[in-house]
């Protein structure tokens, strides 16, 4: 707590009415200079986070932060008296008060507005969503999950900690898939087929999920068969969701981890065994001390003054010099090897490679190299810090993509090249975002959210334009424009508009007219999209 002391005379205060005991041994002052006098006692043993018995306050003041109306609620909680009637306290009386109770950990009011919030609930939510956030109640959160699914993902991701919000992507990703397995099962036709468009449109924004019985209203229904089709889709829209998980389960799964990772984390490592060869002051893993060393071809100079060793055993003799030139991540002229062999965990191959990159000589064509072999040289690069092979490793990478594009965007995330993730970022749409985050660095995932939000916006936008309401009802274009409305159910059908957009028949020109119209306002939405490493700049969230 960050209290300030300040003296009885520099303020004209007022005494509380409530709190004004003469033999009080502590005054507090209100933001808005009210006076309140605590017993010490009261305070130990109901609070946490006020001054502790040996603070000694002199007689003088110590100033809250807090205004009158919030301390006169929350001194209450520390008297053996009946407590204060919440429900009829102002929503921002309340919410100001249950800080209070966190800052200075006063148990009692503390859980008595946690339960009081979440009985408001739905009502101020983002505002009560903010404060779980911030105070660890996920029991909160979940109340209004479902509620929330609209929300801007970005948005989310200012409001929930890091553990909270890897739990939110998780529950999101659940409701997409059934979003998603939901508009792109086909249930059948008939020939009141406008309606199913009706309730495709609806189906494709997950708010519509919170009432059924609004989306698949049998209100304009006129036939057995369309209300055979729409109990279908109801039942394989409620099997669907039965199957996500709660998010206070996805939660405590999140911390179970987090807690065997630490428990991981502390247990002591084994390390290899250093034995030395006293024939050749060789330094190896005492497991391979059985492997018999050779030279390497091409780095062999009998006056190189660096010898290492490959996890494969081969000895690469190099000149310090040219490390110290061409390198960062090498040992330094003042780092004596006394003659001892360098190990690395590199193959011989890799350092083959890697070596030519630190010598004034043409370097080998990387065209021909393979990409594990390519991957493995790059990651040398940059653990021993060969600017000139990084930079041209990452062009390499540059060229090949779209083949092995996680890997490389795995690369791009590790050694933060965000240029690589860009060129990737239109084919990734459809990954998972826990996969992203799983891969991406946070500055880099926060990009990512914006840039996905925007496809997301244009799905929506797609589903849900108006130009489709121009269309011919009869059945054919119906089911033509349901076809459409399926296909659209994954945000990778927004990456080839011919293909989505593409129908066999049609009963009329008015409907391609109508579907020529949609498809130009989506390809619109489509170029006003900004390229990934434009949200760079934009991206200052956690």
């Amino acid at each position: 707590m960050t209290t300030d002391i300040i003296s009885n005379t520099s303020h004209n205060s007022t005494a509380s009415e409530r709190f004004h005991a003469a033999d009080a041994d502590v005054n507090f002052r209100s933001i808005d200079g009210t006076l309140f006098s605590i017993h010490r006692k009261n305070l130990e043993t109901h609070a946490g986070g006020f001054p502790p018995s040996e603070f000694q306050t002199l007689d003088e003041v110590v100033q809250l932060t807090e205004d009158t109306s919030t301390l006169e609620l929350l001194f209450q909680y520390i008297y053996p008296q009946r407590l204060p009637d919440l429900e009829t306290v102002p929503f921002t009386e309340l919410a100001s008060l249950a800080e209070a109770a966190e800052k200075y950990e006063v148990f009692s009011a503390m859980y008595i507005c946690h339960t009081r919030l979440r009985s408001l609930l739905p009502d101020h939510m983002m505002d009560i969503v903010a404060y779980a956030s911030k105070h660890g109640y996920p029991d909160i959160i979940g109340d209004v999950a479902p509620l929330m699914l609209d929300k801007p993902m970005t948005e989310m991701m200012t409001i929930l900690p890091p553990d909270l919000f890897r739990a939110w992507i998780l529950y999101y990703e659940h409701w997409n898939r059934v979003r998603q397995h939901v508009i792109q099962t086909d249930v059948g036709q008939c020939g009141h087929s406008s309606i199913l468009v009706h309730v495709l449109r609806k189906l494709a924004d997950l708010k519509s999920y919170r009432n059924l019985d609004d989306v698949f209203s049998m209100e304009y229904v006129c036939c057995e068969s369309m209300k055979r089709i729409a109990r279908s889709m109801r039942e394989n829209v409620e099997k669907s969701m039965k199957t996500i998980p709660k998010y206070t389960e996805l939660v405590r799964e999140r911390f179970a981890r987090n807690e065997n990772k630490a428990s991981e984390d502390i247990k002591p490592k084994e390390e290899p065994t250093i034995v030395r060869r006293r024939n050749t002051g060789v330094t190896v893993n005492d497991e391979n001390s059985q492997t018999k060393d050779t030279k390497s071809d091409t780095f062999s100079a009998t006056d190189a003054d660096v010898m290492f060793r490959s996890v494969d055993g081969i000895i690469f003799a190099i000149h310090r010099k040219n490390l110290e030139t061409h390198t960062g991540g090498f040992p330094p002229s003042e780092f004596e090897t006394h003659g001892e062999v360098v190990q690395l965990t590199e193959d011989a191959s890799t350092l083959e490679l890697l070596f030519q990159f630190v010598y004034p000589k043409r370097p080998p064509d990387l065209d021909d190299v393979k990409f594990g072999a390519l991957l493995a040289l790059a990651e040398a690069a940059e653990k021993y810090e060969v600017y000139g092979l990084m930079y041209i490793c990452r062009k390499r990478f540059r060229n090949i993509l779209p083949d092995h594009g996680i890997e490389i965007v795995e690369y791009a995330g590790k050694h933060d090249y965000p240029e690589l993730v860009g060129v990737m970022a239109p084919l990734m749409l459809a990954k998972p975002l826990a996969e992203v985050l799983a891969i991406l660095p946070p500055h880099l995932f926060a990009a990512w959210v914006l840039y996905q939000e925007h496809w997301h916006n244009v799905r929506i936008s797609a589903t849900t334009d108006r130009t489709i309401s121009q269309s011919c009802w009869c059945s054919q274009c119906s089911r033509s424009t349901s076809i459409i409305l399926r296909r659209m159910g994954a945000v990778t059908s927004f990456r080839d508009l011919a293909t989505t957009f593409h129908i066999d028949t049609t009963c009329c020109g008015s409907t391609l007219a109508t579907y020529k119209k949609w498809r130009e306002a989506v390809d619109r939405e489509i170029k006003s999209i900004p390229e990934y490493t434009k949200f760079l700049d934009r991206n200052n969230l956690h």
